[in-house]
């Protein structure tokens, strides 16, 4: 049995992986100690601004891609984020994304942007809910809180 105090080194290419997944736990369970600030209203929002966070948010997503096509895939991987953009998006553009084109957008092996999909409803970040013209299809949707956790992130990029 190992002990719970030894320190486990991690190679320097797995650290945007570890990040990321701490960003997503960060998000499910609030930290010990006292609760944590209220998020700011963010419904007051305009069309320009809504459009410039989709603008920003498309070119993170098309940035990553880049990013993929150069280097080994296996070094970037981060399907919740990239799952996350692309709900960001194609909400913004009024477009459903099934379970499919989500594992698409992920651009990790469908088994694992299922769970990831998974992850990301237990956390409360995305719903699941059946397409109304063809009920073997399941659309996701960001939630309202994702929503606005999407739009604080990507005001901190204007």
């Amino acid at each position: 049995m190992r002990s719970p105090s030894r320190k486990w080194a991690v190679s320097p290419d797995f650290v945007p992986i570890a990040n990321g997944f701490e960003a997503i736990s960060a998000t499910c369970a609030p930290p010990p100690g006292p609760t944590r600030p209220t998020k700011p209203d963010l419904s007051g929002t305009d069309d320009a601004n809504d459009d410039r966070l989709a603008a920003i948010a498309r070119a993170e997503y098309a940035s990553r891609r880049r990013r993929e096509a150069l280097f080994t895939k296996s070094l970037f991987a981060d399907p919740a984020w990239d799952m996350l953009l692309d709900l960001y998006v194609q909400r913004h553009a009024g477009r459903p994304i099934s379970i499919h084109s989500l594992c698409v957008a992920s651009s990790v092996p469908q088994t694992t942007a299922v769970r990831w999909i998974g992850r990301l409803e237990e956390c409360g970040m995305v719903s699941r809910s059946p397409c109304l013209r063809d009920h073997r299809v399941i659309h996701v949707t960001l939630t309202e809180n994702a929503v606005q956790t999407m739009q604080a992130y990507l005001r901190g990029q204007l």
